[in-house]
């Protein structure tokens, strides 16, 4: 009797492995935004940096990527940063024309 190799063994082994393979690339792809959020002295630019998009296949497993996470946390962290700076700021003026 012949020894067929198991296909759906396999196909799984595959979804599987290129699931590890896109979730990876996603949290370094993470990583290096935090980098560049905390680097950005804009808002704006920390708004667009966060937002990551992932594949239909990656979406239902979103919550279990860990980078991702990290990531919302360091743009809120960072947002908070720059409208700390901003208040200092706007605390400096004493005359209207500045305030507005």
């Amino acid at each position: 009797m012949p020894n067929f190799p198991n296909r759906r063994k396999n196909r799984i082994k595959d979804a599987t492995a290129l699931l590890a393979a896109e979730t990876q690339a996603v949290e370094a792809d993470c990583h290096q935004r935090m980098t560049k959020i905390r680097q950005s002295p804009r808002m704006k630019d920390v708004l667009q940096l966060k937002e990551v998009t992932l594949s239909e296949k990656l979406r239902p497993f979103m919550l279990h990527i860990r980078a991702l996470h990290q990531l919302q946390e360091v743009a809120e962290l960072r947002m908070r940063e720059i409208l700390d700076g901003h208040l200092v700021e706007l605390r400096a003026q004493r005359d209207l024309p500045g305030l507005e």
